[in-house]
């Protein structure tokens, strides 16, 4: 009698076992999960999505686009590098990612905008300081962003917007990658 409920429960743990693993979401679920959070503009729950898919599903380059996409739309103006990075991880995967270039040039533009204006204000801070009125919005431990300077999120910007003209891309994205291209290379 022993042996028999031994090996019931047995049975019945293994089946339990089985069940849960097959109850645990995949990385597709996780990943149309990611979208229509983000569709619906629940950026928070689409970050966990995709950084579930991107944690189960390292090489889905969809996955790490969309989840750049997320992080430009909570972080877009604290932490641009974080969407960049993974736009390169997505671009790195599937080197013919048109959207991932497209995204992350226009990342490095709005990036490369930002920091003239810091330089900007930085050179007027200097300024003002010789003059002995420093400007009250900038410290001593004030800095740029710590890993892009703007010339080089302009060439990374210029290298984005060309890479999406020579590949294969909707009329729209063309236009808008042509405009910002004209913009990137007229300036000094």
């Amino acid at each position: 009698m022993t042996n028999r409920f031994s090996l019931i429960s047995t049975f019945i743990l293994l089946s339990a076992v089985l069940l849960l693993i097959g109850c645990a979401p995949s990385a597709a679920d996780y990943y149309n999960r990611g979208l229509t959070a983000y569709n619906n503009g629940n950026y928070d729950e689409a970050l966990e999505d995709f950084s579930q898919v991107v944690s189960l599903d390292p090489n889905n380059a969809q996955s790490h686009y969309y989840l750049g996409l997320t992080l430009e739309q909570i972080y877009a103006q604290a932490n641009p590098e974080l969407a960049i990075n993974i736009y390169t991880k997505a671009i790195s995967l599937d080197p013919y990612f048109t959207e991932a270039y497209y995204h992350r040039g226009l990342t490095c533009y709005t990036l490369y905008n930002q920091l003239l204006a810091i330089e900007s204000l930085m050179v007027q801070n200097e300024e003002a300081t010789r003059n002995e009125t420093p400007l009250p919005m900038l410290d001593s431990n004030f800095s740029l962003a710590p890993h892009f300077t703007s010339a080089e999120c302009k060439n990374m910007a210029i290298s984005d917007f060309q890479m999406c003209l020579s590949l294969n891309i909707s009329a729209e994205i063309r236009q808008s990658a042509e405009t910002y291209l004209q913009e990137l290379t007229n300036t000094p």
